[in-house]
């Protein structure tokens, strides 16, 4: 009797192996399953990123390029200076080198000071500083420049500096 049941014990272990392994590949399906449906909603959500970068420049193109006016670009370095401690808090280093790249485009910096800002500051928040510091330097026009170019490749950030 004891020989039965240590043969019984030992088909009912390997039905609960068997088991266990059918129910890792249903398992595995179904986060397949999972993964496909996110894939699907991540490229849905691209196109709809797609969509709006689309009509926000189509938008800006029917509106015309913004030109501050001369009491704002006065009163433009004072203002970065006030947003100074929260910009370098908030500002990624994305945005920072975005920031870089337009006001190069502008003529506000030239390489060398783009460089200087990237490559003497280890830190994102260094850079920050270095570069708010930088372009308030050079005045009230530049300062403006950086306030327009900040608006438009963070919206989020500039509504939160008070910058709109």
């Amino acid at each position: 009797m004891e020989e039965d049941f240590e043969d019984l014990f030992q088909r009912l272990d390997d039905i609960r192996k068997l088991l266990s392994l059918s129910l890792q590949v249903e398992q595995r399906g179904e986060v397949h399953e999972v993964h496909d449906v996110v894939d699907r909603a991540e490229q849905k959500i691209d196109l709809l990123h797609e969509k709006m970068d689309r009509l926000i420049v189509k938008g800006k193109e029917a509106k015309g390029p913004e030109t501050p006016s001369p009491a704002a670009s006065t009163h433009a370095d004072k203002l970065l200076g006030e947003v100074r401690g929260r910009f370098v808090e908030k500002a990624s280093l994305p945005l920072i080198k975005q920031l870089l790249d337009g006001l190069q485009e502008e003529h506000v910096l030239n390489s060398e000071e783009a460089e200087a800002v990237m490559e003497e500051q280890a830190a994102r928040a260094d850079r920050a500083r270095c570069l708010i510091d930088m372009v308030r330097k050079k005045g009230p026009r530049a300062s403006q420049k950086m306030i327009t170019l900040l608006r438009e490749r963070d919206p989020t950030l500039g509504t939160t500096l008070g910058l709109d």
